[in-house]
């Protein structure tokens, strides 16, 4: 099935840029027949897509998930018999349907927020030593001077400090 049939089918552009589940899905389902049936490449499918090949990356890695979803199964069954009036059933269930939060696996983890009692970086205390000299020094008056500012002779005063 090419796009042209899809965008006659089923009225929808794949080419356009949409999150729609129903659209999602559908673009799903075109890619991996022609990555696994036709042996075409990421690259050259991403070009007819107008899409990066990274999106179609995320898309192989959901079709597991897709798969479970009952919605997606319809529309599944509309792709492969040309059914535009059980595509239209599907995305009235989709569009009236709420969906869960994403699931943690797609969540990027976050670091632990620092912990005061815990040892700092030696990173850190380079620039605690630095804001302790500033502020010790009253002759040169570098602690109003912005860091950018600051010149070879700048640096030479803080490490006598």
């Amino acid at each position: 099935m090419t796009l042209q049939e899809i965008k006659e089918i089923f009225n929808i552009d794949l080419k356009a840029k949409n999150r729609k589940h129903h659209v999602l899905f559908l673009r799903n389902l075109y890619f991996n027949k022609q990555y696994n049936i036709y042996q075409r490449t990421i690259v050259n499918i991403a070009h007819e897509l107008e899409m990066n090949r990274e999106s179609l990356y995320n898309s192989l890695f959901k079709t597991q998930f897709y798969e479970e979803d009952q919605n997606y199964q319809l529309i599944k069954k509309a792709f492969d018999n040309k059914d535009s009036e059980l595509y239209n059933k599907a995305c009235y269930i989709i569009k009236n349907k709420n969906y869960p939060p994403v699931p943690t696996e797609f969540k990027p983890k976050r670091n632990k927020p620092f912990k005061m009692n815990e040892k700092m970086p030696e990173v850190r205390w380079h620039y605690i030593r630095i804001i302790e000299a500033l502020r010790k020094d009253n002759r040169h008056s570098l602690w109003e001077k912005p860091m950018k500012e600051f010149t070879i002779n700048d640096y030479k005063v803080l490490e006598s400090l």
